[in-house]
């Protein structure tokens, strides 16, 4: 394939699902991100790397079918209790200048003292949840580069009247149409400011 100025591949590449090993749902979760990003990024060797997914919000700050560009990431619960860890298990990570920032948990349920952690950071941004992007970008830091993760909002965790659960398969496909609008818009402006 040739390739001009301001003309680009694009690959859209998802995690697959695992009816190999018996399940017939979607893989999810960080491990399976970065098992995935690892292979992107040693095969493909891309310009770019967007994650466009999905993510849970505190009440005060999204609405749902919200979409965001991360600018931060931390890990909610990699919990290491010693002191040298500490960082380490935070894995905090800024990208970009977005006031957006994503903690990344391996649960979709949120638990109080993660929602606690969430409401320290949203004095000075806007703190979402999610399954992947603290991975994805420990994993490009390895090989140097910057990803651009951009997420929809699903579900409000701290929503006493529904579980995220509930509010994640009713909401999934809002959420999933304003990524794809939003997505196709930034690729669009990527390819123009080239």
């Amino acid at each position: 394939m040739e390739i001009h100025k301001n003309s680009y591949e694009v690959i859209v590449i998802t995690t697959g699902d695992n009816r190999d090993f018996g399940y017939k749902l979607a893989n999810v979760g960080s491990q399976t991100m970065s098992a995935l990003i690892l292979w992107i990024l040693e095969t493909l060797k891309p310009d770019y790397l967007i994650n466009a997914g999905t993510a849970g919000a505190l009440k005060d700050f999204s609405e749902i079918g919200d979409v965001y560009i991360v600018g931060s990431t931390e890990y909610l619960d990699r919990i290491i209790p010693i002191p040298e860890y500490k960082d380490y298990a935070l894995y905090t990570k800024k990208i970009n200048t977005s006031m957006i920032r994503v903690f990344t948990s391996n649960s979709l349920i949120t638990r109080n003292d993660e929602i606690e952690e969430m409401k320290k950071y949203s004095e000075i941004g806007i703190p979402i949840k999610d399954m992947e992007a603290a991975a994805i970008v420990q994993i490009c830091e390895w090989y140097s580069k910057i990803p651009i993760i951009i997420k929809s909002i699903t579900d409000i965790v701290d929503d006493n009247n529904s579980n995220s659960a509930d509010q994640f398969i009713k909401n999934f496909e809002l959420a999933i149409q304003n990524l794809a609008y939003k997505l196709n818009d930034f690729i669009g402006l990527l390819t123009f400011s080239e």
